[in-house]
């Protein structure tokens, strides 16, 4: 009940009806929504990572950038709080100190030329066309940047951003009975 000043200066009770299932109506949409928007967060991070995986391995449009599966199959989804973390485990390369998340920023920012060495072996050693290959050290030109987080971010944004409005209009619907024209998501 709330009291409002009438036209005569008294202040009148006047009992707004609904009120308290407005209220409850708001509080149900909102777990709704929160636990919709949960749901798909988890299927969108699935969706980025099997994207970036495919992309490593030369299924999208950035050239291919694995041989053995090494560093498509370290690419994990973690959560922290209310984020999700899509990157790579720090795995190392077998005989080799180098890490897999080393390997992606590589892959992704490029590298200007530098001399390479074998670390734990008497000489590198790589096979081209079926003929071995080995070295003491040579220099290197470097790696062009292949971008695949930036690209597959770019390719996915627009959908994940499409299925977040809709898991809120399912949200809605399911809270109020009524549909609702999707909801539209900005950046």
């Amino acid at each position: 009940m709330v009291q409002v000043k009438g036209s005569s200066g008294e202040f009148v009770q006047v009992n707004i009806k609904g009120v308290s299932e407005i209220i409850e109506n708001l509080r149900s949409m909102g777990v709704a929504v929160k636990t919709r928007t949960d749901i798909q967060l988890m299927q969108a991070a699935t969706f980025v990572n099997t994207e970036l995986q495919e992309s490593l391995l030369g299924n999208r449009a950035e050239p291919k950038s694995v041989d053995t599966g090494t560093l498509a199959n370290s690419i994990e989804v973690t959560k922290e709080g209310q984020k999700l973390i899509i990157a790579p485990a720090q795995k190392k390369y077998p005989n080799s100190d180098v890490t897999t998340e080393q390997v992606l920023l590589w892959l992704e920012y490029g590298t200007s030329p530098h001399f390479v060495a074998p670390v734990k072996a008497q000489a590198l050693h790589w096979v081209v066309n079926g003929k071995d290959f080995f070295s003491k050290g040579h220099t290197i030109a470097g790696i062009e940047p292949r971008r695949h987080f930036r690209n597959t971010v770019a390719r996915v944004r627009p959908i994940i951003i499409g299925e977040f409005g809709e898991a809120i209009s399912v949200a809605i619907k399911e809270t109020t009975g009524e549909s609702v024209q999707a909801v539209v998501i900005e950046k």
